[in-house]
């Protein structure tokens, strides 16, 4: 599980919505069908920005990455919490 939460920051660092869609794909046993479906249909916006939220609700951002998060959501218009 370490390796997999440490794979995931990386991921989720780079903003590569492409990244993250492998990502998922590698994990899909990770996620639940309905999870794994909005990774491989939603467009790259919707998926930046839950890329960008799930930056912002985790511990172990920088405060550069967590910046970068926050301006992808204020330009989205789209609130920093995972409903």
């Amino acid at each position: 599980m370490d390796e997999y939460v440490k794979e995931l920051g990386k991921v989720l660092r780079s903003f590569d919505t492409g990244r993250m869609r492998k990502f998922v794909q590698k994990h899909k046993d990770m996620y639940s069908k309905e999870a794994v479906f909005c990774f491989e249909n939603n467009n790259d916006s919707w998926l930046l920005g839950a890329m960008a939220k799930m930056v912002m609700n985790r511990t172990d951002m920088s405060a550069t990455d967590r910046n970068i998060a926050m301006a992808i959501l204020d330009a989205m218009g789209w609130d920093y919490e995972i409903n």
